[in-house]
């Protein structure tokens, strides 16, 4: 990936329905680049951002924006459909909460007509990139970026889109862990606790500070023009 100046850079925390929150915040950042710029945008968050990270819901959020390419008020109306199916039940086990957003994530492939089955991670990265955290249920204090852009020091992954947004929601107890990858990169993942607000990892991911990780990505960078936090 060639190196590029000014990179637009944005954070999804976690918290739930509070998500909603954070896409009112990303609706108002929309209508000023487009009205700032009328002639390079419509409006769709991917076209103008280089990088968005998330967690939780936030994470999901993201994948809406990013991976599925869509409007900010295309993800809401998504998202409030997730928290009425997902969240809003009480007297579900931790089962039958995540394969209820298990089907509401297959049901929005469907309806983009694209495949259930479809891999988070791309062969080429087009647009904006992003990623979720989330942490592996044998190490809760671990903090994974599930990436939708392959980087040159690791094997692409074998994760989808779902499994992805299955494994940053899955909260403990509420939902029920995930097993996400197939054949020896197979791992059962929770949602990350220690990185709730992710805005670190979007930076490490950017700078390449995280020596010591085999997470480190190398990401080519001369300069940043905006970072935008959404949520507390």
């Amino acid at each position: 990936m060639a190196p590029k100046n000014n990179l637009k850079l944005a954070s999804f925390d976690g918290g739930g329905i509070r998500g909603m929150s954070q896409l009112e915040i990303m609706d108002g950042i929309m209508h000023r680049l487009t009205w700032d710029n009328e002639s390079n945008g419509n409006g769709l968050p991917c076209d103008h951002f280089d990088l968005i990270g998330g967690s939780g819901t936030g994470g999901l959020i993201a994948i809406l924006l990013t991976k599925l390419r869509m409007s900010v008020e295309e993800a809401a109306e998504e998202f409030e459909d997730i928290i009425e199916h997902v969240f809003n039940p009480k007297d579900i086990s931790a089962s039958e909460r995540i394969e209820a957003l298990r089907k509401c994530m297959e049901n929005i492939l469907k309806k983009r007509g694209l495949p259930v089955d479809l891999h988070l991670t791309e062969d080429k990265q087009e647009g904006c990139a992003s990623f979720v955290v989330a942490s592996l249920r044998t190490n809760a204090k671990s903090a994974a970026c599930l990436r939708t852009y392959p980087v040159r020091n690791q094997r692409p992954s074998t994760i989808t889109v779902v499994e992805a947004v299955l494994a940053t929601c899955a909260t403990q107890p509420e939902f029920a862990p995930v097993s996400a990858g197939s054949g020896r990169k197979a791992r059962e993942y929770i949602a990350a606790s220690g990185a709730v607000n992710p805005i670190h990892e979007v930076m490490e991911r950017i700078s390449g500070q995280r020596k010591n990780s085999y997470l480190l990505d190398s990401w080519p960078i001369r300069g940043l023009k905006n970072t935008r936090k959404m949520g507390n």
